[in-house]
């Protein structure tokens, strides 16, 4: 009986002692906590979670073709094409691209176009995710289609509008898009029964994620695909960020090219919502005493932990992240879930700032 008793008692306490709050972040919006005995916030919005999907799907890569694919990059204006058989052609930029493309993930073959008699294009994907294909519409000069229009239909592909979509060299040059929506669970999405040669691109639609950042005097740098060793400002330093925390890997990063400053200054993140903003920030040893790994005393903190903390931002584990030159500067990381709004502004901060910031799946 009494070991019943202590089974029960072990078993029931910690959820005894877990409560859940109801509070409102500075858009406005409801969010959920769960709270241990210690006060202790250990789960944002995990109630919410718990029935639907947790992550915003993305395309990964591509296969076929007997070509290489190249990795996903960021959907921005100006995009070149990036693949053609010769480099002009690789050189020329996507003209008036559709909005649903900006902002998100573009996979394309790796220099030469893919080709064969009947091959199979295969997109890797996270899902649930919707992907677009665009490809050639009509062009004189081979029209470099391989039959992609017949098999996407066939298969439950929807057709776009993307009006005067075209590439830079030519108006006449437009391009087609298809959509489909894949499901949970679904890893590839295959284009069947491709004859020739194939000019066309794999877009995931635009996740809730960083748009732009503003402040401190300086130039910032547009969003890119955050991998650990991510350099963190190209073209100002060859400093770089060690053992990134695992949760912000793939996410969307923006740093600066050189490094903020001033008296009293704002530091604006816009963004598309629902989006994880996560702050990666110079360790404050100040507000730090009782870890004894963070070393490192040069102040490039702003102020920042006193402002975001008192705005309701989150703490994460990041216990061996740093600067590639010292691992004694230490960086920590903070975040907060955005379900609407299109900017929050972190003010005032005092100094020079070292920090970024990565937006991941709300």
């Amino acid at each position: 009986m009494v070991r019943l008793f202590t089974f029960l008692l072990a078993f029931l306490l910690p959820r005894a002692y877990l409560c859940t709050q109801s509070s409102q972040d500075e858009t406005g919006a409801a969010s959920l906590a769960t709270i241990n005995e210690h006060g202790s916030i250990i789960s944002r919005t995990a109630l919410m979670r718990r029935d639907k999907p947790t992550g915003c799907g993305d395309v990964k890569g591509a296969l076929g073709g007997g070509v290489s694919w190249q990795d996903p990059i960021i959907v921005k204006p100006n995009l070149k094409i990036g693949q053609g058989n010769e480099q002009r052609d690789r050189d020329h930029t996507l003209v008036n691209l559709p909005s649903y493309f900006i902002g998100g993930l573009y996979v394309r073959s790796s220099g030469r176009l893919p080709k064969g008699d009947d091959w199979t294009w295969e997109i890797k994907i996270t899902a649930p995710a919707k992907v677009y294909v665009f490809v050639t519409a009509g062009w004189r000069q081979g029209d470099k289609n391989a039959g992609l229009d017949a098999s996407v239909k066939a298969d439950g592909w929807t057709e776009e509008k993307a009006p005067g979509f075209h590439r830079s060299d030519k108006t006449s040059h437009t391009f087609k898009v298809w959509s489909k929506v894949f499901s949970a669970g679904v890893t590839s999405a295959k284009i069947k029964h491709l004859k020739g040669e194939l000019l066309a691109g794999a877009v995931s639609s635009a996740c809730g994620g960083i748009t732009s950042c503003s402040g401190g005097g300086v130039e910032w740098n547009h969003p890119v695909v955050l991998e650990d060793m991510q350099q963190v400002s190209p073209g100002s330093n060859e400093f770089k960020l060690v053992n990134v925390p695992a949760s912000l890997i793939g996410g969307r990063y923006i740093g600066s090219k050189t490094a903020p400053k001033g008296k009293g200054w704002s530091w604006t993140l816009k963004y598309k919502p629902p989006v994880k903003l996560n702050i990666w920030v110079w360790a404050d040893v100040s507000t730090r005493p009782h870890d004894p790994k963070t070393s490192n005393l040069l102040k490039y903190n702003a102020g920042l932990n006193m402002n975001v903390r008192a705005a309701g931002w989150k703490s994460e584990p990041a216990a061996p992240f740093h600067r590639s030159d010292n691992p004694s500067y230490r960086l920590e990381v903070w975040s907060k879930i955005f379900t609407d709004g299109s900017e929050t502004v972190i003010q005032p901060l005092d100094g020079e700032l070292v920090a970024g910031v990565v937006s991941t799946a709300a």
